[in-house]
């Protein structure tokens, strides 16, 4: 029978767990909704993303709270105790799902300053006069021809 600590710590690292899986689809959003001519979905996706982070933050502190110390019990035949191994295995599955939600977070920050500086260099270009514009401009113009007006 689990101990009544493993349980605890199940309970955090399945929240944990559930929470680095939105985390992951909230970069989708994200990735989904960069590049789009308004920015309010992956704003929106971005500020999920904080929420969750949160939330995360506060799940962490309290498995933080319940972690089993380095020493644990052994059993008879000198094993750590079978709570102390689930709770290792659900701690590395745990750590498999944060890996995971890290390197989204990666590729998302990645593409993100990609399409800011793909944003910065077309303000730059939009910004610069244009040679062959202003040469076309130059020489299409008309002198206007001086009128005399009769009436005033």
């Amino acid at each position: 029978m689990a101990s009544p600590r493993a349980n605890a710590i199940a309970n955090h690292v399945e929240t944990a767990k559930r929470l680095l899986l939105e985390l992951e689809e909230q970069s989708q959003t994200a990735f989904q909704a960069l590049g789009q001519d308004s920015g309010d979905r992956f704003l929106a996706a971005v500020g999920a993303r904080d929420q969750i982070l949160v939330q995360l933050n506060g799940v962490i502190e309290a498995l933080a709270h319940e972690r089993p110390s380095p020493e644990a019990p052994l059993d008879l035949s000198g094993e750590p105790e079978s709570s102390t191994t689930q709770v290792n295995l659900m701690l590395d599955e745990m750590a498999r799902v944060a890996a995971r939600a890290l390197e989204s977070h990666h590729e998302l920050m990645a593409r993100t300053q990609m399409e800011r500086d793909r944003l910065a260099a077309a303000l730059t270009r939009a910004q610069r006069p244009d040679g062959v514009a202003d040469s076309y401009s130059a020489a299409s113009r008309v002198p206007r021809t001086q009128m005399l007006s009769i009436s005033g």
